[in-house]
């Protein structure tokens, strides 16, 4: 952030520079020469106002790259967050498992969230809404509830914003807007979160 701050920092003290020198040129007066009042009072000629112009839409155009650029940046960090997020709750709903001393599959994890969590015989998460016990049963359904299920205790806002679907037996949230630079997959056989690249 601080390089930007320095590059708009000089093009702002240097297009003030311009508009000073530009204003004040009408005003120089040589040794010897009488100036009338109505020439040192006179506006910018056409040719001060074009070189202003141009100066003020090369400043937009290079802030404009760098705020689309900081909007990409900006959807990259979300998304990234938002999996870690749903990586911690997943890891979190396993370690319950265990705590419970577990050997199979679990309905409702007590202790977990509000208690309708269901895990497979590895301790992952597979359901939030259903009575399910293995990866196979899984449904669309299932994924849209977990997302919700895991995510609303972890406090992660936006979670209206993505759709769920059961693709390969993985879950797999997307953005609904299509504008995110991924897609979240979760693979309730091993756990694994990550974000995966869309390619157009």
């Amino acid at each position: 952030m601080h390089i930007y701050v320095s590059k708009y920092t000089k093009c702002y003290v240097f297009f003030w520079w311009v508009c000073l020198t530009l204003k004040n040129k009408s005003r120089y007066v040589t040794q010897g020469q009488a100036v009338y009042a109505a020439e040192a009072e006179r506006g910018f000629s056409l040719f001060e106002l074009i070189v202003v112009l141009t100066l003020i839409s090369i400043l937009a155009a290079v802030l404009a790259m760098t705020f689309s650029h900081l909007a990409g940046q900006a959807r990259e960090l979300r998304m990234s967050e938002t999996a870690k997020s749903l990586k911690a709750a997943v890891r979190l709903a396993q370690v319950q498992w265990r705590a419970e001393d577990r050997t199979g599959a679990a309905r409702n994890l007590a202790g977990f969230g509000d208690g309708t969590i269901d895990v497979s015989d590895a301790g992952w998460p597979i359901s939030a809404a259903g009575d399910r016990t293995s990866v196979s049963q899984m449904s669309t359904a299932d994924c849209r509830d977990l997302w919700f299920g895991l995510l609303t205790d972890a406090g992660n806002g936006g979670l209206q914003k993505f759709d769920a679907q059961l693709v390969n037996r993985r879950c797999v949230f997307e953005e609904k807007s299509g504008r995110e630079p991924g897609r979240i997959v979760y693979r309730p056989d091993t756990g694994e979160v990550r974000v995966e690249e869309v390619s157009n």
